[in-house]
Parts: C-alpha cells; structure tokens; sequence
C-alpha cells in the first residue's frame, strides 16, 4: 500500500475508487497486477493509495517517457478487429483466444514474442481466475520498434466474489 498523496491530477494515470459490493477490489487488481509484473506480463504499473478513500492508479497505456511527444498509438483488440466495445466477451460474439492470435500475427513487430506472452496471459488468467480477461484487455501499443502486445486492463480476480461469473471471457 503506498501512503504517497499525489500532488493533482497527473495525466498519464487513470484513478479508480472501490468498486460498490465488492470488498478490497482495489487490493485484489494492485495483487493480481503485481503478480502479472513478476511474471514478465506486459502489464501497466499501478499504485494502490490508502486513506479515507482508497484508490487504485494505473498508468494510461498510451504514456511512455521515450516518445517525443509523450503519448503512444494504442487499438485495444476489439477497435482492431472492428468490433463494438459491448462485444468483448467470446460468447457474446467477441474474439477467442485464437482470433486474438491471428491479430498478433498480422500486425505485431515481434509476434513470436507476442503470442508467448498471449498464452502466458491466458495460462494466468486461467489460474488466478480473472473472468473479464477479453480482448478490451488486449492491445498493441506502438513503439519505436513497431506494434507490441500489452495488457491493458482485466485485472480483478473475479472468482472471488460470488456475485461474479466464474466463467473466463476467452
């Protein structure tokens, strides 16, 4: 838990307050996130801010000190396909996991490197029961080097709330 108060608004962090009905989510997505971190997953740092009202900051997946102009290009895989943002989940008519590796095929610099990361997000999506893993959650950042994967978002583990579906989203 980081006690730092931060000084106003920053623009390259999004800010959550807890989740209504769902106690210490804002614990559960800073531990999953660290988890994914230690792993090697190309997830976005975040801090956890205690106090009267706890938040949760993410660093915008668009931030990076290395371009000039301090923002990156970043098409989550549902824009990239043409899909409509309420189509995220596969049984819904979203993307499947094999859908979402033919997108890193196309336009991914690396896409060897990208879709060893693609099943290592989904082996722990799996494990550690993250039921909103969709491909919202997925993009591909652009960097100097070209198109890269990066995990955007999804990152409660959702099994531990009954009121949830267990049912993973890919």
């Amino acid at each position: 838990l980081d006690e730092t108060p931060m000084l106003g608004p920053d623009p390259q962090w999004i800010a959550r307050a807890a989740r209504p009905g769902l106690d210490e989510a804002l614990e559960n997505e800073a531990l999953v996130a660290r988890m994914a971190t230690a792993l090697g997953l190309p997830v976005a740092p975040t801090r956890l801010l205690g106090g009267a009202l706890p938040l949760l900051l993410t660093q915008r997946p668009d931030c990076d000190s290395t371009s000039s102009s301090g923002r990156l290009h970043v098409e989550d895989f549902n824009q990239l396909s043409g899909l409509h943002p309420e189509q995220s989940f596969e049984r819904e008519g979203g993307l499947s996991a094999r859908d979402c590796a033919n997108l890193i095929r196309r336009h991914s610099a690396a896409p060897a490197l990208d879709l060893r990361v693609l099943l290592g997000w989904l082996v722990f999506a799996f494990h550690v029961g993250l039921g909103h893993a969709h491909a919202r959650t997925l993009a591909l950042r652009e960097t100097p080097r070209g198109a890269r994967l990066v995990i955007c978002d999804g990152l409660l583990s959702t099994h531990v709330y009954p009121t949830l579906g267990e049912r993973l989203a890919l």
